[in-house]
């Protein structure tokens, strides 16, 4: 049973990194539709 626990402090730390790369994402998108536009 402490493998999951692992796998949800791993999982905390990707979403952590994960989300300033989404972020990222989002503005790329939001400059690339402004282009389209």
């Amino acid at each position: 049973m402490s493998i999951p626990t692992n796998g949800h402090i791993h999982h905390r730390l990707f979403k952590r990194k994960y989300d300033w790369h989404t972020r990222i994402a989002s503005l790329i998108q939001q400059f690339i539709s402004s282009l389209i536009l």
